[in-house]
């Protein structure tokens, strides 16, 4: 079972693609260290796969996003 966190941060890689820890920290309001152990949980969980610096949704994380409002945008 995936965290509100983790499933933010599946939607923000879904819709950014392109994006890094720092990005993704920013974007959730955390440190980059709290990122980093949510993605290494993603990956052991098969979510998400690292390719060199690239991280992947894997084939699972696509049937499991689900959207969640963030950044006061409306619902």
């Amino acid at each position: 079972m995936l965290t509100r966190k983790q499933k933010e941060i599946l939607d923000i890689i879904r819709a950014t693609q392109d994006i890094n820890l720092t990005g993704i920290a920013q974007k959730l309001g955390v440190a980059k260290s709290v990122v980093s152990v949510h993605i290494s949980n993603l990956v052991k969980q098969d979510f998400l796969r690292k390719e060199g610096r690239k991280i992947i949704l894997t084939h699972k994380a696509s049937e499991e996003i689900t959207y969640i409002p963030y950044y006061g945008l409306a619902q």
